[in-house]
């Protein structure tokens, strides 16, 4: 597996990869939202905009094959890390891949700001497995769970959801 910066030609994969990973209706996805939130989680106009944000970093894992597997971004704000459009192909879900990924942004994001105190990211509250994959992974529920952002362009939610927000503290 090779992970490197998206570019603007990866757009359209990027979009038919999340959506697939978070919209799809994959028994096996550990990221699906099916049956929780309706509509697409990401546009091609919103993919743009991320990988030409200055603060922002979109990382892709690409196969042998070099067709894109995953991606995760990383947003700086201060002496945050947030993590997030963070996507595995659920075909690919299951092995490692997604862990390898986080730690390879995290790792990312402290060369590139040194002086980061802290990661932090959003999920879902019924997300559970999520959640604990989260908490293995060093992150913890801050306990100030926040309203879904309904009508800014991630989807509608079909029930009451509320976001959770995670973070791990740098030493």
């Amino acid at each position: 597996m090779q992970i490197r910066l998206a570019k603007a030609n990866d757009i359209e994969n990027l979009e038919r990869l999340i959506n697939h990973a978070y919209r799809g209706q994959h028994v096996q996805s550990w990221t699906t939202e099916h049956g929780i939130v309706d509509g697409q989680r990401i546009n091609q106009q919103q993919l743009l905009h991320l990988i030409n944000t200055d603060n922002f970093q979109l990382f892709v894992m690409l196969n042998n094959a070099e067709q894109i597997v995953g991606c995760i971004g990383a947003e700086f704000t201060g002496n945050t890390c947030d993590i997030g459009t963070f996507a595995i192909d659920p075909a690919w879900q299951g092995g490692g891949l997604g862990r390898q990924l986080l730690e390879y942004a995290e790792k990312q994001a402290i060369v590139l700001k040194p002086n980061l105190t802290q990661f932090g990211m959003y999920v879902i509250d019924v997300r559970l497995e999520l959640i604990q994959f989260y908490q293995r992974c060093g992150y913890q529920n801050i306990q100030q769970p926040e309203n879904y952002p309904v009508g800014q362009g991630f989807g509608e939610p079909l029930t009451q959801l509320e976001l959770i927000r995670l973070v791990k503290n740098i030493h």
